[in-house]
């Protein structure tokens, strides 16, 4: 009977029952074996970054493993592979999982070991390795044992209320909602005004209970009682009080979008492009008492594309906090992170736009509005007045110096073409 090669469905989350049931010894290698291995080594050699994988990652509760060391090589069969020696001597390396995408965690091993299993043709056969061979053959029998990376952080998961309003937290908290490692016990967001804001419409749809205090301070108790393990803020618009900062057992997080000590406050994105940055980041930094001012944990930076404005790098830089954190946080609970000081000398800070921001001053050049555009779209907007009648510039670029004005609204009216608005003043 030909079989038929496929890439098998990853099974994926910490409480997965076939990710932590102890696989069963294969007695013989029939048929549904064969093709079991015939699919693994497929599905392994057909990602093009994994090198390693258990059937209970494939939804088989069976004692077989897949593991390619050297990517793009063909993958090494192990059926009931059992460990007979170690070294002594361990080694801590991050290590990764498909079934826990995103997560990275810091694991100790051994360097070298001793293998025993039997290959496809079901023959005996005994490894020696070391290095990242015996890291992925341990990683992987701890698959059929049901154990995971992350059993090795504390044996339960990390009890998180988060913080946050804006479109950008969004990203932030449904990465942790997903995260196997951490239980989103409330979620905090600002009164709706009157329309909700985005955080608090991911959090109903993910069924989270939700606080929308006036001032943060008066649900302190609350959050007491809750007992976190960890905050984390991002775009919230209120500064946390000491008393609420210092509940949690591994403090207060927030992930804040510049490379801090450079641009504190409400408006980093924004002021980044208006000042024709080259690089911007995200820092995540652990929060006291003051405006963005506490010790750093981990920094990324970023190049802002030409062109890039408010919407699209904001969303850039919202989808790369919410992955950049699961990446740190184990190491940070794990204590693998001292977080540093920042230097306050220099610092800059940024401030809540007003519309008069918007407006187009008579010595700036074609290359500043042009910035101010991008920076300053959809709110506050870039305006002029253009023969006593106030006028938006909704598109516009720089031609050879100058600015070439695209789509205009005057006030009053309707968006339309620079050429009919000029039109229309003859």
């Amino acid at each position: 009977m030909e079989i038929r090669k496929m890439i098998l469905n990853i099974q994926t989350g910490a409480d997965n029952p076939v990710l932590r049931r102890k696989a069963a010894e294969v007695k013989e290698i029939n048929p549904q074996i064969r093709e079991l291995i015939l699919n693994m080594k497929e599905t392994l050699e057909s990602d093009g970054n994994s090198i390693g994988l258990a059937a209970p990652q494939v939804g088989k509760s069976l004692r077989i493993i897949a593991i390619s060391p050297e990517l793009n090589e063909k993958s090494i069969i192990l059926i009931n592979p059992k460990i007979v020696k170690t070294s002594f001597r361990k080694i801590v390396l991050e290590e990764g999982c498909l079934s826990l995408p995103n997560i990275s965690i810091p694991i100790k091993r051994h360097s070298k070991i001793t293998v025993q299993a039997l290959n496809e043709k079901g023959e005996p056969i005994k490894i020696k390795t070391e290095g990242l061979a015996a890291r992925i053959i341990q990683h992987e029998i701890d698959h059929l044992d049901g154990i995971l990376i992350i059993d090795s952080l504390l044996g339960k998961k990390i009890k998180i209320i988060f913080i946050g309003t804006s479109e950008f937290a969004v990203p932030v908290l449904e990465a942790l909602v997903r995260c196997s490692l951490f239980a989103v016990q409330c979620v905090i967001t600002a009164p709706d005004k009157p329309a909700p804001s985005p955080i608090k419409i991911a959090t109903l749809q993910n069924g989270l209970p939700i606080l929308q205090p006036e001032k943060i301070s008066k649900a302190a108790v609350k959050i007491s009682n809750l007992k976190p393990d960890l905050i984390i803020t991002a775009s919230y618009g209120q500064i946390i009080p000491k008393n609420i900062l210092d509940i949690p057992k591994y403090g207060s997080i927030n992930i804040h979008p510049s490379l801090l000590p450079k641009y504190r406050g409400p408006s980093p994105i924004q002021t980044t492009i208006l000042n024709g940055d080259k690089n911007t980041g995200i820092s995540v930094m652990l929060m006291d008492e003051k405006m963005d001012h506490g010790p750093i944990i981990a920094q990324k930076k970023v190049v802002i594309k030409k062109r890039e404005n408010y919407q699209d790098l904001e969303k850039r830089l919202s989808l790369l906090s919410a992955n950049f954190l699961l990446k740190i946080l184990p190491r940070y609970i794990q204590g693998k992170i001292n977080p540093k000081k920042q230097n306050n000398s220099k610092a800059s800070y940024t401030k809540i736009l007003s519309r008069q921001d918007g407006q187009i001053k008579p010595k700036q050049t074609a290359r500043e509005i042009e910035r101010m555009l991008r920076a300053f779209t959809p709110w506050p907007g870039v305006w002029t007045i253009i023969k006593k009648r106030r006028v938006k510039i909704l598109k516009a670029k720089v031609v050879q110096g100058r600015l070439l004005l695209e789509i205009v609204q005057p006030e009053g009216k309707k968006p339309m073409t620079a050429e009919e608005f000029f039109r229309g003043l003859r």
